[in-house]
């Protein structure tokens, strides 16, 4: 496997600023210093990303599942919220609604999150591995982390950008982030690539359809093996989508919008995600990274394919 490049964004930020979203819950946007790093990988290149900030003892983490012996032995004595459905003893069991569905660690300066659980895999796996370096991004999840713990309600949407770029963070549950994921998909003018483990959510479907017919492409890869919902099967036989039987396993959730946006984090654009999940939902406005990142996924999948 080739090693990826990463992929660095440096971004100057200034001040605070607090607006409101279409659904009324107020967000909150920031400008900040920080660097940018996506990574697609597979199986343990996605856990070689998470070691640096595990080494760190002041390191918080919040995964859906963790049964890695390395990330055991690494996060043994730290602050880590599992879902209770896959709690073994170690950590705290986030009991809710829903799942405890993040995969995220952080310290004072930076976080790494996406679609990646460090966990044993039955198959190949591919994520999609995020890396931040912002002490205002960090303090933002500290927030979300604090809130499960104490069962608090946090606002769920923060921006921070400068005038050249910017990330939108949305948290769960919460509608904003569904709002949020269908205004992005209906600001595509060209291209619409996505790379999914799940798609069930109905608004999400009937929006890519929608796209579709004004003749923007809809490409990608949806997991076949999540591919049960028959609406998400029917959109793959009149757009580009291609539901993925290879022996790789697609658990990204990922689109990447004209070449110039990209949304990934944990969440799976289903119902449960924005109505009863915990989850993260991140938006990059930045045309460098997202053909970079484009261009990465291509040649790893290409690769796999030979």
């Amino acid at each position: 496997m080739k090693k990826l490049e990463v992929i660095i964004l440096s971004i100057t930020i200034l001040s605070m600023l607090v607006t409101r979203t279409s659904s009324n819950e107020r967000n909150v946007e920031f400008y900040d210093n920080i660097s940018i790093a996506i990574h697609p990988c597979i199986n343990d290149e996605c856990l070689n990303f998470f070691i640096p900030i595990f080494r760190d003892d002041s390191s918080k983490c919040a995964f859906y599942s963790i049964n890695h012996p390395l990330a055991i032995t690494m996060l043994k004595n730290k602050s880590l919220i599992v879902d209770e459905s896959n709690y073994w003893g170690m950590g705290i069991p986030r009991k809710s609604d829903g799942l405890m569905h993040h995969k995220y660690c952080y310290n004072s300066t930076s976080i790494v999150l996406g679609s990646y659980n460090p966990t044993i895999p039955n198959r190949d796996t591919f994520n999609i591995v995020v890396n931040l370096n912002s002490s205002r991004i960090s303090s933002i999840f500290e927030k979300n982390f604090q809130g499960m713990l104490q069962n608090l309600k946090i606002s769920p949407y923060y921006i921070v950008h400068n005038n050249e770029s910017s990330i939108e963070i949305c948290f769960t549950p919460s509608p904003t982030c569904r709002w949020l994921l269908l205004k992005t998909l209906g600001e595509a003018e060209q291209e619409v690539y996505v790379q999914l483990y799940v798609l069930s959510d109905p608004l999400i479907i009937e929006e890519l359809r929608t796209l579709a017919k004004k003749n923007i492409s809809i490409t990608g890869i949806i997991e076949s093996s999540s591919a049960n919902n028959k609406e998400a099967v029917l959109l793959a036989r009149y757009t580009k989508i291609v539901l993925e039987d290879s022996p790789l396993l697609i658990h990204s959730k990922l689109f990447i919008i004209d070449n110039k946006t990209i949304v990934t984090g944990s969440y799976n654009p289903s119902i449960n995600a924005f109505t009863k999940n915990d989850e993260d939902l991140l938006i990059i406005h930045n045309t460098i990274i997202a053909k970079n990142l484009r261009r990465e996924i291509e040649t790893m999948l290409s690769l796999d394919e030979s």
